[in-house]
Formats: C-alpha cells, structure tokens, sequence
C-alpha cells in the first residue's frame, strides 16, 4: 500500500490532506471502516453490515465528491464542490457566490477545453424577472490544472478547515467573439452538452485554430455596455468570473533517506498546490439591460 501524506498548507498545523497512490480499492474500504470503527468506538455505536458496503461502494465508484471551504480574500469563505469523474478525466467545481450567481467550472482534460456555466439571479429591484444563463468555452491551459485522476485520490482529514490559495494567478480578459453550437461542441467535449444545455454558449479559441462548424463571429466594433446608458441597444458586457480556490499543480518534496545513485535526494508527491484565478469574459449582449454590473 503506497500513501502520500499531503504537506500543510501556511494556515495549518496538522496534516490536513490524504493521497492514494495504486490502493486495491478493498484495502483503501478496510482503512477507512478502521478508522471508522476506531471513532466511533469512543461512543460505543456499534456499525451496521450496511454501512460497511455503503464505504466499499463508495471508494469503487469512479465519481467523486471533494467539498472545500475556501476563504474568498474578504474574510468570508465560500464551499466549493468539486465533482471529480475518473473515467472521462473531468472535474467539476461548482459554487454559489455572495450575490447568488451560481458558478460551474468544467475542466475536460481529454479534449482539452474547460466550460463556465454561470446562472445570474435577476435584481427584483431593478424589474428584472428571470436569471440569466451563460456558458463560456476556453482552451485548458497546460500545466495549469490538477488532473481528475490525481484529484480523485485526495481525502481530508479536516473538511471544515478553511482553505487558502497559495498564489494569485494574473487576471486574464477574453473576447468572446464566436457564439457557439453546444452540439457540435460536444462532439469533442461531450461535458458541454451536460453543462450548458440550452443556454447561450460562448466561444474563444487561438486565433491560430480555425472555429468548428456551428460557430458565428459576433461583430466586436461595439461600445462597452457601461458607455451606452442613453438607451438600449447591443453592446459589449464585461463580465467577472474569479475561482477563489483551484488545484492548480502538484508539490513535490524530498527525503535524504531516498537518494539517487549519484547521492541527490529523490523527489515525491506530498501535496498539491493551490491557486486563485479571475477572468473577464467579454461578450455581446443585445441590450445593456443584460448587463447591469457594468454600472456599478
């Protein structure tokens, strides 16, 4: 049985995170029911035949659940829920900001692309009477992100700890100057499909990569929504999307008592990095009623 213990992070002092390397999924169900029972001794509770096949069916699906409490910069902490499938190598992060946005973040590492889903609740005060939904399409950086299949093996020890970002990854504006098709997106990233549906679906790719069938250059020679209050009339919305808490590499340490044969210290995986990113999506709207925060 090979086990990491993942290294704390600044604003902890005990060891908070757990990673699995190749564990037989019935090994890694034992350690758990261990430690459970070890608990739960203390209250002499004793644990039902069904209970013990609840924890083997859960470490054998390849689905899996991470909650973390992120602290948002501001001295309050939003949950974010990352649903992580082994099998298609994607993840999906998925949280509710202060203001009620709902935020998903898809990253398919198979196809190379990561989709934002976001669902802005409408301002009573304002007249506005329905939510509006949006889907974003970028290319997945490299290197930047923590795979499905390393995040599926993380595990905390202490779930309700907060958590921190460790860097502040520069803030990046995108034109998002192609409306897309989510069915003809989907035949590279099925994930789209699931994510956006029918909401209105954006696009930005290199201006190297020609755009795939089902895409429509929007007109960019248009004023900024927050230059047209006058009157009604398409312009273009800046709209800001931050991940206060994402995976975004792995961290590596070493041991003296593991050398390499020319005496150097041989690295290993003890932890994973942590990153805060915001973005700008830049897209067209047929009104600035469509968007309000740009008057803010």
């Amino acid at each position: 049985m090979s086990c990491y213990t993942l290294q704390a992070t600044h604003d902890m002092t005990i060891t908070d995170f757990i990673i699995f390397g190749n564990l037989d999924r019935f090994l890694l169900s034992e350690l758990i029911l261990s430690v459970f029972l070890v608990k739960m001794s203390v209250f002499l509770v004793p644990i039902s035949l069904a209970s013990f096949f609840w924890l083997v069916t859960a470490v054998g699906q390849a689905e899996r659940i991470l909650v973390i409490n992120a602290a948002d910069g501001g001295g309050e902490a939003l949950q974010e829920t990352f649903k992580i499938d082994t099998v298609q190598n994607v993840t999906t992060l998925s949280l509710i900001q202060h203001d009620g946005t709902i935020i998903h973040h898809a990253t398919d590492f198979l196809a190379s692309k990561q989709t934002f889903h976001l669902k802005i609740l409408p301002i009573d005060d304002l007249g506005q009477t329905e939510a509006q939904e949006l889907c974003f399409v970028l290319p997945l950086e490299e290197n930047q992100h923590v795979s499905a299949e390393v995040l599926g093996t993380i595990r905390q020890i202490n779930p309700s700890a907060i958590r921190h970002a460790e860097e502040n990854r520069p803030l990046e504006t995108f034109s998002m100057d192609s409306l897309a098709s989510t069915e003809e997106l989907s035949r590279a990233a099925p994930h789209i499909q699931k994510i956006c549906g029918g909401s209105q679906t954006f696009a930005s790719f290199p201006a190297s990569n020609i755009s795939p069938p089902g895409f429509s250059v929007q007109p960019v020679l248009l004023p900024q929504c927050n230059e047209t209050a006058s009157s009604p009339k398409p312009c273009l919305c800046s709209l800001p999307v931050c991940i206060v808490w994402y995976p975004c590499g792995l961290r590596y340490c070493t041991n003296d008592a593991q050398t390499t044969d020319g005496g150097q210290p041989v690295p290993f995986k003890c932890g994973i990095k942590a990153c805060r990113k915001c973005r700008v999506f830049v897209y067209r709207v047929e009104s600035n009623l469509l968007c309000l925060w740009s008057f803010l």
